[in-house]
């Protein structure tokens, strides 16, 4: 025969009260809740500095020109900016189509990886989620090291600058 007082492995004694079992549904809710809210927050985030990696890559893509890069040493195949979160490797290629470049962040974490060519359709290639984070917090080292590779950038960007301030 069912025994009321022992319920759940609990004697009615240890049972919550009916306000105590309000309070945890509650509790519960409020922190399922937050995790959804959080798990929007983050995509919007991701996919935030995803587009924004692809605006500064592509306005300094934009403003180099192919001559800068025959400029240089031509023993150099790639560049390198180190930063905090990992290196940026910049390759100038040249093909049947012409001139393009590729651009690569290898994090300091394992498996953080992004690829980016310039000429092709192809989309930007992150390893993971958190690598869209990381290669956006590393994208002043590369605006640093294009600068100081290509120094007729800084004036060639300055416009585009200059347009952050604009309030109309």
């Amino acid at each position: 025969m069912f025994n009321v007082q022992f319920w759940m492995g609990r004697t009615l004694a240890e049972m919550p009260s009916s306000t105590e079992r309000a309070f945890q549904r509650w509790k519960v809710m409020n922190m399922s809740k937050q995790i959804v809210e959080n798990l929007i927050r983050g995509s919007q985030t991701i996919d935030r500095v995803k587009m924004e990696i692809e605006m500064v890559l592509g306005m300094v893509d934009s403003q180099v020109k192919e001559e800068d890069w025959t400029k240089l040493d031509n023993d150099i195949d790639e560049h390198l900016f180190p930063s905090a979160y990992g290196t940026w490797r910049v390759v100038p290629l040249w093909g049947h189509e012409g001139y393009h470049l590729l651009v690569q962040f290898s994090g300091t974490a394992p498996g953080l990886r992004y690829v980016r060519s310039t000429k092709t359709l192809q989309r930007p290639m992150y390893s993971e989620q958190r690598s869209a984070v990381l290669t956006h917090a590393a994208l002043p080292e590369f605006i640093a090291g294009m600068t100081k590779l290509i120094p007729e950038l800084t004036e060639r960007l300055e416009p585009i600058i200059e347009a952050a301030t604009y309030q109309g």
